[in-house]
């Protein structure tokens, strides 16, 4: 919760930064530069289907920003299989690239 995951690139998988298939919850995190080199999802790659194990990402008390990050090439900052919950409030949840699916 909180900071910035910056530069790192996963070879043979999916989710250059975060890979996961369970409940995952990111808070006030940014995420810049991420690289899937073969795989989807430049930042995070979700790939849980069943609604108890969505991906849940909160800004709240700080924005949460996606750039620079991508998955075989193209810009692209979330691969998500399942439910996708963005939760803002009075803040910014700003994406760079896109969200796959």
């Amino acid at each position: 919760t909180g900071g910035t995951i910056s530069g790192n690139t996963a070879t043979t998988s999916d989710g250059g930064a975060i890979w996961t298939e369970v409940k995952t919850v990111i808070a006030n995190t940014n995420f810049t530069n991420n690289t899937a080199t073969t795989g989807n999802g430049g930042a995070i790659s979700h790939t849980a289907t069943a609604v108890e194990r969505a991906l849940g990402i909160i800004a709240d008390g700080n924005d949460v920003t996606f750039s620079g990050n991508k998955a075989n090439g193209a810009d692209n900052d979330i691969y998500n299989a399942g439910q996708l919950e963005l939760i803002a409030g009075t803040n910014k949840i700003t994406l760079g690239g896109c969200i796959w699916r």
